[in-house]
């Protein structure tokens, strides 16, 4: 049995299992935010335990998480202001001090 909610988007009952991620970007792109993407991190974080804060991706464990931040190739402009960095680590410095993302590296 399928309901809708106010922006259109379909939840299902228990009986049929929902795409946590597919449902939570949806209804993401029906709001319009400023910051689209911050707001996207802090929703995908209630559902996994390990989102990459560079590029969204989710981990369900901590190994890949951090093997994804330390070997995966990134954009060096950070998502949620556009400014511009000359390494990575320097880039995921600034959006966990700056963008108030906490838990990565310690930070």
């Amino acid at each position: 049995m399928k309901s809708k909610d106010n922006h259109g988007l379909a939840l299902q009952s228990k009986e049929s299992q929902v795409d946590a991620l597919d449902f939570l970007r949806k209804a993401i792109e029906t709001i319009d935010f400023q910051q689209n993407d911050l707001l996207l991190y802090f929703s995908l974080v209630q559902v996994y335990k390990w989102v990459c804060p560079v590029c969204l991706t989710p981990f369900r464990s901590y190994i890949s998480f951090i093997k994804h931040l330390r070997y995966e190739e990134h954009s060096k402009v950070c998502r949620y202001c556009g400014k511009e960095f000359a390494k990575s680590d320097d880039l995921i410095q600034h959006i966990v001090r700056k963008h108030l993302i906490h838990g990565v590296y310690g930070f």
